[in-house]
């Protein structure tokens, strides 16, 4: 092939020149490309919305420096550029992903040979230059990312490390918004394991999922890690997992979703010698346990890296890298339940070689990017870039080699070990214009260097207030901040009062200068008032009744309003007796502040009193009892009756008490008798009222 003039311009920092094509069908190709002054390593290739693809990796020009390829359909060069290399640092883009305005965030990791960290970038896709760069990790602490993953709201999840130096490493997540920039940072520890978090993927749910290759404190590996946090980032539950056989190793690499299943991963299973390392491909359901699990078996091969991938029509593609050997590696389609629909081998007649990362787009196109080893001058690399369509089609293309996929099982024993919060970070964004990435220093922050901070209730309404203490300060004043919040942002060195408008989740961050935190998150919303019962719901003028409210929680939070009533109003849960001077209907409410109110009413009532002019006592429980009906009786009361002789024949002092129609225990005649009251009644305003009165009534048999 020949190169042009303009393929050199189109290169920019980079003049590559492809070295070789081989043809696998339409659409499909494989080119190597080389730059004219050292060598390169493809360790990162993504699809792009537009049809084109971005490579990433780094180029031995001196000085490691990072490297950023934009492709257009065919795999011709758009643009490259070098990135960082000063300091003697070893500079490298481990991934990349596509924002929502269209630009690249890309993973820059820059290493000295002892500690690493990431700069968080912003590239343009017109022309590679960096748009903005976060330095996370500083001298003494790392933090280093290595897989970006989509998340279901736009945004995206970075998997990886932080952690001192002399320390165990904290397993990391990060999460950024849909253009890159931080919303969270979760760390987790273990007492005796290490590693990073490897790649991470996002279930149905939002909950994340993500595996790590695993070492102890003696740098011994041989185990796999699954590990599934929460939306936020929480830690739920860790799981490890060795192989079945003693003398067999395990290491992941990859991770997918099947939904209604679990995740799925990719890896590789081994012993030591050559060419013992197998593709290993696992399904977990969401406990953690086993679906199922196989290896491919395929000496005298070494695979050293399986990238899992779930294809639009639900089966799998496991592409498996041969490290630096040939063939390149395989290609193998499984259903969902684990079978095998073909095993391929992936060649492009020029070895060794060493695919070192894979990615798939909309459409099932296979994209695959590493490194050419040559043997002569020694130790020169060229990196090669491969895009197939094979894995949309059940029979080997016409181009590539088909072979038998050997199967066997690979069970696996599983451990849930516990984890640890450990250090949170949200850095904040340092924009520049250089095509150079700018380092900016973002310390990672401990755990140790973290407010205690409570608050005063976690479960209010819309309109009501919290305090938010810093039990145990960090020795500096903090700048507070909650979107939606009154105040939004605050100075607060102890406490402060913080109000909520309206119902929803509100976020509460502090920032000491060094680290911003998610500190804690509030629920608002409309809660239930509670009930209350009343001792009586009908008195009399003057009298009074109790309240009981058969809920609980902070008193401070209720109050009680009784308009018209001693006292009217009254503040927590257990309020006095309630009196009530004036005939009426009355309204007791009891509020949540901010949520509501129960509400009850009570008749407030003083009715004349009331008499009978007949009655007939002759045992059929009906209307045999001659007595006065007074709703509210107070003080003075007598009731007499006499014959029309003028002769007392009852007379009591009990208004409950009345005249069962005898004389001296015997029946008296049917007649007209006379009846006496006198009585004191309640009236409005509670005063009582002395009357007399007199009438007759009928006795009837």
């Amino acid at each position: 092939m020949i190169c042009s003039s303009s393929n050199f311009r189109r290169a920019g920092l980079l003049f590559f020149c492809i070295l070789s094509l081989l043809s696998l069908e339409a659409q499909s190709f494989v080119h190597r490309y080389k730059n004219n002054s050292g060598n390169q390593n493809f360790f990162a290739i993504r699809p792009l919305s537009d049809g084109r693809m971005i490579v990433g990796g780094g180029a031995a020009t001196g000085n490691d420096r990072a490297l950023a390829m934009l492709l257009d359909e065919d795999g011709n060069v758009v643009w490259s550029r070098l990135y960082g290399g000063q300091f003697g640092f070893a500079w490298v883009i481990a991934d990349y992903a596509e924002t929502a305005d269209g630009q690249l965030l890309a993973l820059v990791n820059v290493s000295d040979g002892n500690n690493t960290y990431t700069n968080l970038t912003r590239l343009s896709v017109q022309n590679g230059q960096v748009l903005s760069a976060l330095r996370l990790g500083d001298d003494d602490r790392y933090a280093v990312y290595y897989n970006i993953t989509p998340s279901n709201d736009g945004g995206f999840i970075l998997s990886g490390a932080v952690g001192d130096i002399a320390r165990p490493t904290g397993f990391s997540l990060l999460k950024t918004d849909a253009n890159g920039s931080i919303i969270w940072q979760r760390s987790v520890t273990h007492p005796t394991l290490k590693g990073f978090l490897r790649e991470a993927v996002v279930s149905e749910n939002g909950d994340i999922w993500a595996v790590a290759s695993l070492e102890d404190e003696f740098g011994a590996i041989g185990r796999i890690g699954l590990f599934h946090f929460s939306n936020t980032g929480d830690p739920l539950n860790a799981y490890q997992y060795t192989a079945s056989d003693p003398l067999r190793r395990l290491g992941l690499y990859s991770i997918d979703w099947q939904p209604g299943i679990g995740p799925v991963v990719g890896g590789f299973y081994y012993n030591d010698g050559p060419t013992n390392t197998r593709p290993l491909i696992v399904q977990f359901d969401t406990t953690g346990s086993v679906a199922w699990s196989k290896v491919l078996n395929s000496p005298p091969a070494t695979f050293n890296s399986v990238y899992i991938h779930r294809l639009s029509d639900g089966n799998l593609l496991a592409a498996c890298g041969n490290g630096g050997a040939s063939p390149l590696g395989v290609m193998a389609k499984l259903s969902p339940a684990g079978s095998i629909l073909w095993v391929r081998n992936m060649t492009t007649n020029e070895a060794p070689e060493s695919l070192a990362a894979a990615s798939i787009d909309e459409q099932d196109n296979l994209f695959g990017a590493g490194i050419v080893f040559t043997p002569l001058p020694a130790l020169e690399r060229k990196g090669f870039v491969f895009k197939t369509d094979d894995p949309r089609f059940d029979e080997p293309s016409c181009c590539s080699q088909a072979t038998t996929g050997i199967v066997s099982n690979a069970p696996l024993l599983k451990d849930t070990f516990n984890l640890t919060e450990g250090d949170l970070a949200e850095p904040n964004t340092t924009s520049f214009s250089s095509s150079a990435i700018t380092q900016v220093r973002q310390d990672v922050c401990s755990s140790d260097d973290e407010p205690l901070v409570e608050l005063s209730d976690t479960s209010i309404c819309p309109g009501q207030c919290v305090t938010l203490s810093i039990v145990q300060p960090g020795g500096n004043d903090y700048i507070l901040s909650v979107p939606g919040g009154i105040p939004e942002s605050a100075t607060v060195s102890d406490s402060i009062t913080i109000c909520f408008p309206e119902a929803g989740t509100y976020t509460i961050r502090l920032d000491d200068g060094d680290c911003s935190r998610t500190a804690l998150t509030i629920e608002v919303e409309q809660l239930a008032p509670g009930a209350f019962t009343l001792s009586d719901t009908l008195i009399c003028p003057g009298r009074c009744i109790t309240l009981s409210a058969s809920v609980t929680g902070n008193p401070d939070d209720y109050i009680w309003v009784f308009d018209g009533a001693q006292p009217d109003t009254v503040a927590g849960l257990s309020p006095p007796e309630v009196c009530f001077d004036t005939a009426g209907i009355y309204s007791l409410r009891l509020y949540l502040i901010g949520c509501g109110f129960n509400e009850q009413t009570l008749e407030v009532s003083a009715r004349p009193f009331r008499i009978p002019d007949a009655f007939s006592p002759d045992g059929d429980q009906i209307n045999d009892t001659f007595r006065p009906l007074l709703d509210c009786p107070d003080g003075e009361y007598s009731f007499e009756i006499y014959n029309r002789w003028g002769e007392k024949i009852f007379a009591t002092n009990d208004p409950n008490a009345g005249w069962d129609g005898t004389q001296n225990n015997v029946a008296a005649p049917v007649d007209v008798y006379v009846w006496v009251l006198r009585f004191g009644t309640l009236q409005n305003g509670g005063q009582a009222l002395r009357q007399s009165e007199h009438g007759q009534v009928t006795l009837l048999r």
